[in-house]
C-alpha cells in the first residue's frame, strides 16, 4: 500500500513540475528539451511528444518500472480509439505479453495497451475526451517480464 502511495506522489510531483515548466515557458519548447526520450520514441506523426519517461528494472530485476508523461495539442484525435504513442527503445524492458491497463484522471478512464514488441497504445475508455489543449496525459504502470 505505502509503495502505490509513494509511486502516485512522484507522479504527482513530476506532473507539477512539467506543468510548472510549461506554464513558465512561451511554449512546450523548454520542457521538450529537458524530457528524458532515451526508452521511449513517441509517434510524431499524429502530434504525439514526450515531457518525461522513464523506464528501468526494478531492483529484483524482474519488473519494469514505466513511467511516461506524454502531450498532444491535436484537438481532433478520436479518443475513443487507440491512439499509437510509439515504442519502447529497448527490448529488455518488452513484456512477454499483451498488457492493458486502466488509470484515472479524475473522472476519465483511460487504457494503456503494451504489445510484446514495444508499441504502446492509449484510448479513452469513460468519460469525456479532454477539451483543453495541449493535454498532458501521465501514464505510470509496474509490470512483471
Amino acid at each position: 500500500m505505502n509503495k502505490i502511495f509513494f509511486r502516485h506522489c512522484r507522479c504527482m510531483l513530476l506532473i507539477q513540475f512539467f506543468i510548472s515548466v510549461v506554464c513558465n515557458s512561451q511554449d512546450l519548447s523548454q520542457a521538450l528539451l529537458k524530457a528524458d526520450t532515451l526508452n521511449f520514441s513517441v509517434q510524431k506523426q499524429s502530434n504525439w511528444k514526450v515531457l518525461n519517461s522513464n523506464v528501468a528494472l526494478n531492483t529484483t530485476r524482474d519488473s519494469v518500472e514505466f513511467e511516461l508523461i506524454v502531450v498532444n495539442d491535436n484537438q481532433a484525435l478520436d479518443w475513443k480509439n487507440e491512439q499509437y504513442l510509439g515504442k519502447l527503445k529497448q527490448g529488455k524492458f518488452f513484456s512477454k505479453n499483451e498488457r492493458v491497463y486502466t488509470f484515472f484522471l479524475l473522472t476519465e478512464m483511460y487504457a494503456f495497451k503494451m504489445e510484446p514488441d514495444g508499441d504502446c497504445y492509449l484510448s479513452l475508455k469513460k468519460g469525456n475526451p479532454p477539451s483543453g489543449s495541449p493535454t498532458i496525459i501521465p501514464i505510470v504502470i509496474s509490470y512483471k517480464l
